[in-house]
This record gives C-alpha cells, sequence and structure tokens, in this order.
C-alpha cells in the first residue's frame, strides 16, 4: 500500500521481539529500498543471510538492489549464490538476463531467458 514508514516501524518491532526473525529483516530492507535508504537495505539483506544462509530471497534481493546500483560483480555472485540454494528461481535467471544484456554478454543472456522459460 505504499505505507513504508509504518511498515518499517512494524517490521522494527518485530525484531525487538524476535531478533533472529529473517522475513522481518528482508521485508524492511524491502521496503527501506523503495524509499532509496539502499545502504540500510543492504545490511538488513545481509543480516538475513547471516540468521538463515540457506535462504536465497536475501540473496536475490541484495543481488537486485546491487543490479540497480551498477555494482555488477556483487549482483553475480549474489545471483549464484540464490540460484545454487533455489536452482528453480525463475526471477534470478531473468534478472541475470538482464544484466549479462546491459554487460553486452548476450549469449549468456539467451542462456538465462532459455532456461526461464524452462522453468
Amino acid at each position: 500500500m505504499g505505507q513504508h514508514d509504518l511498515a518499517i516501524d512494524d517490521f522494527n518491532r518485530t525484531i525487538q521481539v524476535m531478533p533472529d526473525h529473517v522475513g522481518a529483516y528482508i521485508n524492511r530492507g524491502a521496503s527501506l529500498e523503495q524509499q532509496g535508504r539502499n545502504e540500510l537495505a543492504l545490511n538488513d539483506y545481509s543480516k538475513a543471510m547471516t540468521i538463515d544462509p540457506a535462504n536465497a530471497q536475501p540473496y536475490y534481493n541484495r543481488g537486485r538492489l546491487y543490479q540497480q546500483l551498477g555494482k555488477y560483480p556483487q549482483t553475480l555472485d549474489d545471483y549464484a549464490n540464490a540460484l545454487a540454494l533455489w536452482p528453480g528461481y525463475v526471477d534470478v535467471y531473468i534478472n541475470r538476463a538482464l544484466l549479462y544484456q546491459a554487460m553486452g554478454r548476450i549469449d549468456l543472456s539467451l542462456l538465462d531467458l532459455n532456461k526461464a522459460i524452462e522453468l
């Protein structure tokens, strides 16, 4: 609903009560990202990874944000980690294809798009 300040307040309260609540960090990071508070969002995604390193979502979210910031090596690392944890994560293939396209690697972009179609 676009009420990111209220959402962040709720996630803050959740984290106070349950400091290892992975979803609260992921969702607070997404709300912070929507507000353009990118460093704080990156910190929340990273914190979620330390709490649950087997969760692909924070890797994808952080990678997507790195992609928007033009930090392509970090993006590729995070997308690789997300896919290692969840090989069927279609959104990762699509976003990585767009990244490869921006990097001029059309061959790799086509591979990822074909994989997304297959999935």
